[in-house]
C-alpha cells in the first residue's frame, strides 16, 4: 500500500490515496475539476515532496438509483483526506454528500476537531449550503468558476493558480496529520430523504396563481 507522512515526517503505512476529491460532476464543469485536480496534486506533491502523490479522482458518473458500490467505499476508506468543492447541487447528490458525511463522522469518531480531515473550496453559491456546510472554512473558488477552457490561459487562471497553491498548502497540512490508517474508519451512506431537493423555480405566475404556498397576488417590482 502508499504510505502516508505525519506532521513529524515518519512513515505511517496504510492509506492507499492521500486525498480523496469529491465534487459534482456535469459534462459542463467536468474539465474545470479536472484542471483544478491536477494542479492540487501538483502542488500537494511539493508541500509533501512526492512526485504525482496518489490523490483519488472518480471520473465514473454514479446516477442516482446505483448503489455506493466497493469502488468507492474501499477509496473513501484509504483516503487520508477528504477535498470537498461545493456547489448547491453538490448538496443535492446523495453521492458527494454520503463522502462528505463519511469524513465528518471519521472525525467525530476520533474526536477530531471538525474539519481536520476536511479541507472544502466553494465553486458556486454558499448562502444555500447546509448550516454544517456554512460554518466550515472554505476556499473561494467562486470568482474563477469559468468554464470555458480558454480560461486556463488567461491572466485570471495566473491569479487562480496562486490561490490554488495555498490552498494546497492547507491540504498538505492535514494530510500530514491525518491519523494512520484504520479498517474500522466509518463510511456514511444517506439515504435519499436525508438529501435537500432541488429547490422549484417559482415565477410570477405562480404567485398569481397560488401555487407552491405563495400568496394569490404577484409581487410588485421595486
Amino acid at each position: 500500500m502508499v504510505q502516508s507522512l505525519d506532521w513529524m515526517g515518519a512513515i505511517v503505512a496504510g492509506y492507499d490515496f492521500q486525498a480523496f476529491f469529491s465534487y459534482k460532476r456535469n459534462p459542463l464543469t467536468d474539465y474545470w475539476h479536472e484542471r483544478v485536480f491536477e494542479r492540487l496534486q501538483y502542488w500537494i506533491g511539493q508541500e509533501l515532496g512526492i512526485d504525482k502523490p496518489p490523490m483519488f479522482f472518480d471520473r465514473r458518473s454514479i446516477e442516482n438509483g446505483q448503489e455506493f458500490d466497493a469502488y468507492i467505499r474501499d477509496a473513501l476508506l484509504s483516503s487520508a483526506v477528504i477535498v470537498s468543492i461545493f456547489s448547491p447541487l453538490y448538496f443535492t447528490s446523495k453521492w458527494c454528500v454520503s463522502e462528505f458525511e463519511s469524513f465528518l463522522a471519521r472525525e467525530e469518531k476520533l474526536k477530531f476537531k471538525k474539519g481536520s480531515l476536511v479541507a472544502c473550496a466553494r465553486f458556486h453559491d454558499g448562502e444555500n449550503y447546509p448550516i454544517e456546510a456554512q460554518k466550515m472554512q472554505a476556499e473561494d473558488f467562486r470568482d474563477f468558476a469559468i468554464l470555458a477552457p480558454r480560461f486556463w490561459d488567461s491572466d485570471k487562471a495566473v491569479t487562480f493558480e496562486q490561490l490554488i497553491m495555498e490552498f494546497a498548502k492547507k491540504i498538505a497540512r492535514k494530510i500530514k496529520l491525518a491519523p494512520p490508517y484504520e479498517t474500522t474508519f466509518p463510511i456514511q451512506v444517506m439515504d435519499d430523504k436525508d438529501v435537500p431537493e432541488q429547490k422549484p423555480i417559482i415565477r410570477p405566475s405562480d404567485y398569481a396563481a397560488g401555487r407552491n404556498g405563495s400568496p394569490q397576488e404577484v409581487p410588485k417590482g421595486p
